[in-house]
């Protein structure tokens, strides 16, 4: 399973804020080449319905929701992307090298929909499932997904309890690369401000996670954690803000279950815990979870000490291991302020590696071979600097300087994909062949 690491600002990672955290179709048919004048090689080429809620008479009290018939909100659905659109990819998981799911908008800021590439995207298909449009013109939805393989995928949008109350809030489900997509039974929202997906997590096809940011109490940001163990078919809540296991007022950054039982939350609180990197680690699946303390770097016992450092928990590139990095922010020195930290054994032993670049883009294919989008302190300047390593981190080199940055993609240790986020190239995905020294322009179009 691939690793990423990226520092967005806001629920986005980042590391400007000092913190950080896969479809049987036709074969889309190519478009016709084209020309583009960019500073890279332009490549153009081959590009249940559920039951509906019956209709209640008001009650003086709430009564509990049914959850064993999947029940969505009503309204119109969120309407395909036409033939020959060219929407802006902000999320991309490609699965092989011709396999690849993406999430997207459009440059007037509609809801955000799913596409779907079995090309190397060199073309796409809108595979939105039926989610309700946003009733309002000044908001849109945004969706997050866990996308496991050519054909399993779990995607879940957000909405406004306090404007869209008629809302209901369901994970989609699909497991033929979404060719039809299947709503899970309503999710418990009550109470909550806000249904802001931050993280879906999944350990197989039955056990996943859902962590949401739920708004604001008046003191503290709040968060509900739920758990599902069919499929996503339903969901319990596991913990909340309100059951003093985790700090209310941080930035969560990543959530990572490495079995059915072992789980990690990195978190964004300098002031929850003097210095010390925010990780957070379960052991009963998300009910309970403790602060866990990592160790020093080698010959440092007091670096934490004397240095507020911060963390994020990604993806693991083994079954069994976990990567975070770590960021101190006052440490001068590169070397120093930007730390991996890799276990295989769910923490019991740990290995500690300097990285390149204070601040950027990491992406592990396994447990060797890694990528990182480096950049320096100021996060407009460019170029940016693509460093690779073969060992697991332990040595770096640098092997191409670009003017773009993104989340790197990469399915083995020569192809991998950027959707880029600067422009002239902020419609387009790039592409590499030879593990990152080139890359090539694939712009971005619907075909089907």
């Amino acid at each position: 399973m691939k690793t990423h690491l990226n520092f967005i600002t806001a629920f986005v990672f980042s590391i400007e804020t000092k913190m950080l955290l896969t479809f049987c179709v036709s074969p889309i048919p190519p478009p016709t080449p084209t020309a583009r004048p960019v500073e890279l090689e332009v490549v153009t080429e081959a590009p249940p319905t559920a039951t509906p809620e019956p209709i209640a008479t008001p009650e003086p009290t709430a009564t509990a929701e049914p959850t064993d018939i999947p029940l969505i909100e009503t309204g119109l659905p969120i309407a395909p992307y036409a033939v020959g659109s060219t929407p802006v990819i902000t999320k991309l998981h490609m699965i092989d090298r011709g396999v690849g799911w993406a999430i997207a908008i459009d440059m007037i800021g509609h809801d955000e929909h799913i596409l779907y590439t079995t090309n190397g995207a060199l073309s796409w298909q809108d595979i939105t499932p039926a989610e309700p449009q946003s009733t309002y013109l000044t908001s849109h939805k945004d969706v997050i997904g866990y996308f496991s393989g050519p054909r399993d995928a779990w995607i879940v949008y957000d909405w406004d309890t306090s404007r869209d109350s008629f809302n209901r809030s369901t994970v989609w489900i699909t497991h033929n690369a979404g060719k039809s997509w299947t709503p899970s039974s309503r999710i418990n929202s009550s109470g909550l401000k806000y249904f802001m997906p931050f993280a879906i997590n999944f350990v197989d096809k039955t056990d996943g996670w859902l962590l949401v940011n739920t708004g604001s109490n008046g003191i503290d940001e709040t968060f509900v954690l739920y758990g599902t163990q069919d499929g996503g078919a339903n969901w319990t809540r596991l913990t909340d803000s309100s059951s003093n296991l985790l700090p209310p007022g941080a930035l969560k950054t990543g959530l990572l279950f490495s079995s059915r039982l072992v789980g990690w939350l990195s978190i964004d609180d300098p002031g929850y815990s003097p210095n010390l990197p925010y990780l957070f680690q379960t052991v009963d699946g998300g009910l309970h979870w403790k602060l866990y303390s990592l160790p020093a770097p080698t010959g440092l016992p007091t670096f934490f000490a004397a240095n507020p450092c911060l963390s994020i928990v990604s993806a693991p590139a083994l079954s069994s291991s976990v990567d975070v990095l770590v960021d101190c922010e006052k440490v001068s020195t590169s070397a120093d302020k930007f730390k991996l930290y890799r276990t295989a054994d769910q923490g019991n032993t740990w290995t500690i590696h300097d990285l390149p670049s204070p601040y950027g883009d990491l992406s592990f294919l396994d447990s060797n071979y890694g990528w990182l989008l480096g950049r320096g302190s100021d996060p407009d300047a460019y170029p940016r600097q693509i460093y690779q390593t073969q060992d697991g981190g332990k040595t770096w080199t640098l092997i191409k300087s670009v003017n773009w940055s993104g989340t790197l993609d990469f399915v083995d240790n020569q192809n991998g994909w950027v959707a880029s986020i600067r422009s002239p190239i902020y419609d387009a995905v790039v592409h590499t062949t030879n593990g990152g020294a080139g890359w090539s322009i694939l712009p971005v179009t619907i075909t089907k």
